[in-house]
């Protein structure tokens, strides 16, 4: 008896669907559905490498094709393409970008080899598939885009096809509808170096905007004296200000020592120029962003410690440094029109910086183009994080690149917090000229209840006429600080500052004499010399914080005129009750008692030095009214006992806690 049609049907529908089902083949590929998208052309000695582009909604598979570029063939056998996505060949290499770790970012999808990309004359690349069907063909000139190839650490950029050019027709046209990507588009090839491409991603080209200008960035940022190395970069941030950004191509920066551009001088051969020539002629800059130029090829401007985040430049120049010597002034100009210009001055500030590496920076309050004309508005980034620079010994430095910028907080005194209260202007010397000779000091007393630190305040010294009229020339500064030494003054401690080794008679500023340090710890300067023969003024300023500075304390004296000798110092009286007295005045100094003889300053010779280092002590000479023209000591004898042998011998380091406030 046999099953009617419909059971049999039925029947063998199910066994049918019992059946295992054979795998379903990837589309098979048709002219057009698959393009050339990037190709790295000149690679450096890194690998090259081809993406190609699926432009259809189904996988397909290239195992019949091959690349085929002047007869030779390259196979292409198990390369499948997912819909909708990118596909990296890579002659000879597994891997073709990297992150900054080493780590692979792009493997390629095939290996290839037999082709090798011509980088110097026009050649066709082909996708050719069985029989002979011509897929996509593209005829490549890195000629038409190597001027655009700028900012890559290696040289090296791709070049690929415009987002919106994604077909087989549109890729023909290759001056039109290929470009080079934006500098900040990179990643690291096969050597470990920096390469402009989008390898494995969607493609970028550089849309011109509107042209940059006046008032539409402004220099918030330099990297004047980059870590000390063969490979170091100077670097420059602007902040753009612009509503709806614009665009930095065919801009013009120029450096050089002059605040204007002008007639007289617009022909200095003191400018040093660079015409922006950004990838794709177009440079485009965002509102609100902190657009970082670095001088040469380096792209990475810093990255963080940890590796958590990496400021790139938006644009490599060449052709403008920043001088670490003097003053300078950096200029941008756009159509011939000063968009903006500041002034740097690396020697203001490099003390300060105590022998790392700083950027100097504005902060947010200071983001104008009106404060940062004024040098004075500038100051040294904070302490924290250190940066780790593009250099492959990997140093570190301090700055805010690519973001707000701030100022660098210590603690610093500010006004009364720290008092001169001893000078040596006029040490008695040893006769032999090769002998040491003992230096001018100073001594700063501090009444609080707090430890202040110098590192990066300024010492200046000014010199008057008979009429009181600053003598010009006559002015010197220094900063305290290093790299090794951070000053500090502890509460109630009187502290001294000395152009030698004090006590010893060393000169650590003697070439031929390493600097060890002094024997009794005093912080040493340089730089200016006091004189016992006008009036002068030594005066301490520090930081504020806020890119600016404020007088903690300044000292008159004018030993013409108060009489005070050769070998003595001249002591501020700071335990007396009258809170009037101020050190700003010459007469308000007492000259040191022959009962304060230091031993340890005694020249070769047999003359003697006098004072109290490292003590603040009430006056122990009598007191001597004469009139403002002639010699002078105002001081109270009877407020102190004579100071006996033992006493004399004051250790440094040791003050009186006394904490009256002066009036000034």
């Amino acid at each position: 008896m046999f099953a009617s049609p419909v059971r049999l049907l039925a029947g063998l529908t199910l066994l049918a669907s019992l059946l295992p089902v054979a795998p379903r083949d990837a589309h098979a590929v048709e002219a057009g559905d698959v393009v050339f998208s990037e190709l790295l052309i000149r690679s450096g000695g890194a690998a090259e490498w081809i993406e190609l582009y699926n432009t259809t909604a189904q996988e397909v598979d290239l195992s019949g094709c091959v690349l085929r570029e002047e007869g030779v063939d390259a196979s292409l056998s198990g390369l499948l393409v997912a819909a909708g996505s990118y596909a990296v060949l890579g002659k000879g290499e597994t891997c073709v970008a990297f992150d900054p770790p080493g780590t692979c970012i792009e493997p390629v999808a095939l290996q290839y080899e037999g082709i090798t990309l011509n980088d110097s004359d026009a050649v066709p690349l082909s996708l050719v598939c069985e029989p002979s069907v011509v897929i996509d063909e593209v005829t490549y000139d890195w000629a038409a885009f190597a001027g655009d190839c700028t900012g890559a650490g290696s040289g090296n950029c791709s070049v690929n096809l415009a987002p919106g050019s994604m077909s087989a027709g549109e890729n023909d046209d290759w001056s039109q509808n290929w470009c080079v990507p934006p500098a900040t588009s990179f990643v690291y090839d096969t050597q470990g170096l920096e390469s402009i491409s989008t390898p494995g991603s969607a493609n970028l080209c550089p849309v011109p905007g509107q042209a940059c200008g006046p008032g539409d960035l402004i220099f918030t940022e330099f990297m004047i004296d980059p870590p000390d190395t063969s490979d170091s970069i100077e670097w420059f941030e602007m902040l753009v200000v612009a509503q709806d950004g614009c665009d930095l191509h065919g801009c013009t920066l120029q450096e050089g020592p002059f605040a204007e551009i002008n007639a007289e001088n617009v022909a200095s051969e003191e400018w040093r120029r660079h015409v922006i020539d950004a990838p794709g002629n177009t440079l485009g800059v965002s509102a609100g962003q902190y657009a970082l130029f670095a001088e040469g090829s380096s792209s990475v401007v810093a990255t963080a410690p940890d590796g958590s985040s990496t400021w790139s430049a938006a644009y490599n120049y060449s052709g403008v440094s920043f001088t670490n010597s003097g003053a300078g002034w950096l200029h941008l100009l756009c159509d011939d029109q000063t968009v903006d210009k500041a002034p740097y001055d690396w020697e203001e500030f490099e003390p300060s910086c105590l022998g790392t590496s700083c950027s100097v920076n504005l902060p947010v309050a200071g983001e104008d183009a009106t404060s940062n004309d004024e040098l004075g508005s500038w100051c040294l980034p904070p302490l924290e994080p250190e940066w780790i620079s593009s250099h492959a010994d990997q140093l570190t430095y301090l700055g805010t690149p690519g973001q707000q910028g701030s100022c660098q907080l210590r603690l610093w005194p500010t006004a009364d917090q720290l008092v001169f209260t001893e000078l040596m202007v006029s040490p008695q010397r040893h006769s032999d000229d090769e002998a040491p000779k003992f230096a001018e000091w100073f001594e700063l007393y501090n009444p609080t209840d707090s430890a202040w630190e110098l590192s990066g305040c300024r010492l200046l010294r000014e010199r008057y006429d008979v009429d009181g009229q600053l003598l010009p020339g006559n002015t010197d500064a220094t900063f305290l600080g290093n790299a090794q030494v951070l000053p500090q003054i502890a509460p109630g401690e009187a502290r001294i500052f000395s152009k030698g080794c004090l006590l010893s008679g060393d000169d650590p500023f003697d070439p031929n004499v390493e600097p060890l340090g002094c024997e009794e710890d005093e912080y040493l300067y340089s730089g200016i010399d006091l004189t016992d023969s006008n009036h002068e003024t030594l005066s301490l300023l520090c930081p504020d914080g806020l890119a600016g500075e404020v007088l903690v304390d300044s000292a008159g004296y004018d030993m013409t005129r108060t009489g005070n000798r050769k070998g003595r110092t001249m002591q501020f009286d700071y335990s007396g009750a009258d809170e009037s007295r101020d050190n700003a005045d010459p007469f308000q100094w007492c000259e040191a008692s022959l009962q304060q003889d230091i031993p340890q300053l005694l020249t070769d010779d047999g003359k003697h030095n006098y004072g109290s280092p490292g003590a603040v002590v009430p006056c122990a000479a009598g007191q001597v009214d004469l009139p403002p023209s002639g010699p002078g000591c105002r001081c109270d004898a009877g407020r102190a006992a004579p100071l006996g042998g033992a006493a004399a011998l004051l250790l440094l380091g040791f003050g009186l806690p006394l904490r009256r406030r002066r009036l000034r």
